[in-house]
């Protein structure tokens, strides 16, 4: 199983855009998705809601959310059968988060934008 990593603590930096398409490119591939959603403003889970029923599957995980009535490990459970796991992570993620994140990633891409903004902000993520 692939494990890819979208992150930047910056937002709007196109982590969701490319977290979904990169689930849509797999699923279409007939290579199993997962997307685990850890941004509470929950865009990619809102995609996968609005997906049609004749699409190729992808599985999603609302890892944002927290539920007492169920485990942790079961809220976050990846289906046997994924071959794919894309991770879309939350704008402001702070540098403590970053590697329980990205353990046992893969990859780990950073979307950058060519502003100075960005790309400073972008230097001390990677820092």
């Amino acid at each position: 199983m692939l494990r890819i990593v979208v992150l930047n603590p910056k937002g709007g930096s196109g982590k969701t855009t490319i977290a979904t398409n990169l689930a849509s490119h797999y699923a279409v591939r007939s290579m199993p998705a997962t997307l685990v959603d850890y941004d509470p403003q929950a865009s990619t889970t809102r995609w996968l809601k609005k997906r049609q029923a004749g699409q190729p599957a992808i599985h999603g995980i609302t890892a944002f959310e927290r539920n007492n009535r169920t485990t942790r490990s079961f809220h976050m459970r990846i289906p046997t059968e994924t071959a794919r796991v894309v991770i879309d992570t939350p704008a402001a993620l702070d540098a403590h988060d970053m590697p329980e994140l990205t353990r046992g990633a893969d990859a780990v891409l950073v979307p950058v934008l060519p502003s100075d903004i960005d790309i400073h902000a972008c230097s001390k993520c990677i820092a």
